[in-house]
């Protein structure tokens, strides 16, 4: 089958199916060998935004001379102090410290992964048979254990001549080019057959498929089970397994079981 463009290319197979500052304190030392008084000295016009300790004390001598002495301490953030005078110094550079590394992004796990596309395929099958009021499908491990076997089979050996596993479930596959696919794309390429499908005489309309639609919705499936891999060549490919089966020859998806 060739592929429709070269840029992107989706393949349908029928009828087999798919379910996936620090604050400025100001500490001020108490002094208790001198009569003193403590003040909180001006700070500095421009001061880097580190912690940063002031003390400061007016002491008279007993001559009566009044001495005044103050500091100021900065503490980066990488335990390093620097400690000046405001009155002989102009405050330092602040410390440029190296950017933080960027976070390490969170690599969710195959069975993480699994369980979500598990939900997206199951919700968005049930959503289209929820609009025909048929019986929600339920996943199945079994059935994903099969689509699994088949799709790891395909991708490790010809990802890009994909083809029906012939089992003995429903089946239907999607092959995209690409690997920004996700389930709800499969599940909306398939339900959207539903404009080629005649319920009156229960046929496709002429030179189109809609096999995947009414795998889709075919009441008496009741299970189904996933599976969605990269290939080597860069392609996506997905199939599913329903049990039981549809698209049988001379039934309508609409049919209830005697």
């Amino acid at each position: 089958m060739a592929r429709r463009s070269p840029l992107l290319a989706i393949f349908l197979f029928s009828s087999c199916m798919l379910y996936v500052f620090v604050p400025c304190d100001a500490a001020i030392p108490h002094y208790k060998q001198k009569r003193s008084t403590q003040f909180q000295p001006k700070m500095p016009a421009s001061m880097p935004e580190d912690k940063v300790l002031m003390s400061g004390s007016v002491s008279r001598t007993r001559d009566g001379d009044v001495m005044t002495s103050y500091s100021i301490e900065i503490r980066h953030e990488d335990g390093t102090t620097i400690t000046y005078d405001p009155t002989t110094s102009v405050p330092p550079p602040p410390l440029l410290l190296p950017p933080p590394p960027p976070p390490v992004p969170q690599i969710p796990s195959p069975r993480l992964r699994r369980g979500k596309l598990a939900r997206e395929f199951l919700l968005a099958h049930n959503k289209v048979r929820q609009q025909l009021n048929m019986p929600p499908l339920v996943w199945d491990r079994k059935l994903v254990r099969f689509a699994r076997g088949w799709a790891t089979h395909l991708a490790t050996t010809d990802c890009s001549k994909p083809k029906h596993s012939n089992g003995p479930y429903g089946e239907n596959a999607f092959w995209g080019s690409g690997h920004d696919w996700k389930p709800t794309d499969a599940v909306a390429a398939w339900a959207n057959e539903y404009s080629f499908y005649n319920s009156s005489n229960n046929s496709c309309k002429l030179g189109n498929d809609c096999g995947h639609y009414t795998q889709i919705i075919w009441r008496t499936s009741q299970r189904m089970g996933c599976e969605q891999v990269n290939c080597p060549s860069g392609d996506t490919y997905i199939t599913c397994n329903y049990d039981p089966p549809g698209n049988y020859v001379g039934e309508t998806p609409f049919d209830i079981p005697h």
